[in-house]
Formats: structure tokens, sequence, C-alpha cells
């Protein structure tokens, strides 16, 4: 699954991306891209690949850039 947080205010997008993780987990979706900018300001990103309060359901953190957009990619535990 794929979330673009580009326009939102930083804890508009935090919340989001929580709410995103636990949807995930629920639906069973082990990987969600996180799009997000890179060049007018990295909290989102900084806080994402620093983080420690995404939960215990995220397994892995990994920034990539796809096609030129700053992404990060968080792989979710598997429901039981």
């Amino acid at each position: 699954m794929d979330i673009d947080v580009h326009g939102m205010l930083r804890l508009e997008a935090k919340k989001y991306i929580l709410e995103t993780i636990d949807r995930c987990y629920k639906d069973r979706i082990t990987i969600l891209n996180v799009i997000h900018g890179s060049n007018n300001g990295t909290a989102i990103r900084s806080w994402l690949r620093g983080s420690k309060t995404l939960g215990d359901k995220v397994i892995e953190v990994t920034p990539h850039i796809i096609q030129s957009l700053d992404v990060t990619t968080i792989k979710i535990k598997r429901r039981k």
C-alpha cells in the first residue's frame, strides 16, 4: 500500500501514518510505502527513520528514492 503525506502538517501526517499502519495490520498488508517530502523539510522522514514510536506492529523501516520521490518503506508484522 502507498500513501502520500505531501502537504500535510507534521502532526496530521504522523497521525495518518500511525492509523494506516494499524489498518494495514488489520487487513494483513505487510508493506506500506510512505511518500514524503525531502526538499522543504525532513521532519516526517527523520521521524519515520529514527522513530521508536511506530509501535510493535512494525518490523523494519527502510529509506528509498523511487522515481525521484523520497519514500520510506515500513514492513509490518503479519497478524495471527
